[in-house]
């Protein structure tokens, strides 16, 4: 059998006419090989490594009782299904030869269709049992992530949250004092987002916000994580980024979003944004945690929005 092969069978026997019959039926199943003898039969255990091993009784040599003997004997040889002899019909005691040998089946000729059709179909049934089992444990494995993703979601824009946002900056800052690299976080606000939502209502603010989200999103790398704190507000945690390259994307985001309108069709309007910068500098590490980091960069757009509007604060500097 081909790629779709459930398992490897094993087959000892010196008869064309026997070695015919038991591949037709296990080829469908498993995937086959033939050995005539003792020493190939012990050879193939380590190559082929089977599942399943079909002896005839008698073997050039041997026999069904010597090779069965040497396989159960093997430690490694635990992992086999099955070994199965075909008895001889002048072989008295089928049980006695099943006992001796350690085989887990001793059958006549007759009924080698009838044995060899059930462990193929056994073998059907087990896979079926593993797919089903897996598709389970995959499922089971989605759901969790789908879980611990929705968690860390803002319901609104779809960012991160707050909480999880703050969990984020807290690996990331470990990471950067580790690498001895720069860290910095910029708060996003949309300025006059009380009176939008007093003068306009909820609807029209949700619909503001999640578009901002979106624009935002699109200005961030793939390394920054961007999250949504509360109202109006955003938080982006921008790893291996000093102050200057937090000022530059934050130029970037301010000129895109003044250029775009928000809301509703029916209630299109222009916002603009105050951003507030922290950032940490390993050469010079006036912060020494991630509460600095953020405090930093709050207090930056608190004097960005004392000043005035659409303005970009770090270190008292505006821009």
């Amino acid at each position: 059998m081909g790629k779709d092969a459930l398992g490897k069978a094993l087959i000892v026997a010196n008869s064309a006419e026997n070695l015919m019959c038991y591949n037709q039926i296990l080829r469908r199943t498993f995937k086959t090989k033939n050995s005539p003898t003792f020493d190939s039969t012990l050879d193939l255990l380590d190559d082929f490594e089977p599942d399943v091993i079909i002896i005839d009784e008698i073997i050039f040599k041997s026999s069904a009782l010597e090779i069965s003997q040497a396989i159960r004997s093997d430690t490694v040889a635990k992992h086999y299904q099955g070994i199965v002899i075909i008895a001889e019909p002048k072989t008295p005691d089928l049980e006695n030869l099943k006992r001796e040998s350690g085989a887990d089946y001793v059958i006549r000729q007759s009924h080698v269709n009838d044995i060899l059709e059930m462990i193929a179909l056994s073998a059907l049934r087990v896979k079926d049992l593993e797919n089903t089992s897996q598709a389970l444990i995959t499922k089971l494995a989605m759901t969790k992530e789908m879980v611990k993703e929705l968690e860390g979601q803002d319901s609104i824009t779809r960012l991160y949250n707050l909480p999880y946002i703050n969990l984020l900056l807290e690996k990331e800052f470990v990471r950067t004092i580790r690498f001895n690299a720069p860290l910095s976080a910029v708060i996003i606000s949309i300025d006059q987002f009380i009176q939008i939502s007093h003068t306009e209502g909820p609807k029209v603010c949700i619909k503001i916000i999640q578009q901002l989200g979106e624009v935002l999103k699109n200005e961030f790398r793939d390394d920054d994580k961007l999250g949504r704190s509360w109202g109006g507000e955003f938080v982006g945690i921008l790893p291996e980024t000093d102050h200057e390259g937090a000022m530059i994307l934050a130029r970037r985001i301010k000129n895109m979003v003044a250029e775009r309108q928000y809301g509703p069709e029916e209630n299109k309007r222009t916002i603009t944004i105050s951003q507030g910068i922290g950032s940490f500098n390993p050469m010079r590490p006036v912060i020494s945690d991630i509460h600095d980091l953020l405090l930093e960069a709050e207090s930056n757009l608190s004097e960005a929005k004392k000043i005035g509007v659409n303005l970009i604060c770090y270190q008292k500097n505006t821009a």
